[in-house]
């Protein structure tokens, strides 16, 4: 390995890291945390709610079983929110390109075709 960084120059002191990467790495832990509690609270709910339960004592929201609706429904529903919320406020907005720059990108314009082909097949 030292060979090959002699022979073409690179040193672990040239190489400068990305700072996307180090929001890129922030917002996965972010996400990965998101993901983490939106399940522990889904299964805690329901768990709570109608672990243990005989099947008579189990009620009823909307012809669903209450364990159900307050898990899947309104746990879905605020943990649909959130998400906007994370996005907003603690995710970075970057460029994708090579350089790091922005670019302004057009509309997209296929190529012209020559007067004997034929347009692709769908």
């Amino acid at each position: 390995m030292a060979e090959t960084r002699e022979r073409t120059g690179d040193s672990e002191e040239d190489f400068t890291e990305d700072p996307r990467y180090a929001a890129s790495r922030n917002e996965m832990i972010i996400s990965f945390v998101y993901f983490g509690v939106y399940t522990f609270v889904l299964i805690g709910t329901a768990w709570v709610i109608g672990g243990g339960k005989d099947a008579d004592e189990i009620g009823f929201i909307l012809g669903f079983p209450d364990w159900f609706f307050w898990s899947a429904f309104v746990g879905g529903a605020i943990f649909s929110v959130i998400p906007y919320f994370l996005v907003k406020y603690w995710f970075a907005d970057m460029p994708l390109s090579a350089s790091g720059e922005d670019s302004e990108v057009g509309e997209y314009e296929p190529p012209e075709r020559q007067s004997g082909e034929s347009s692709p097949q769908v």
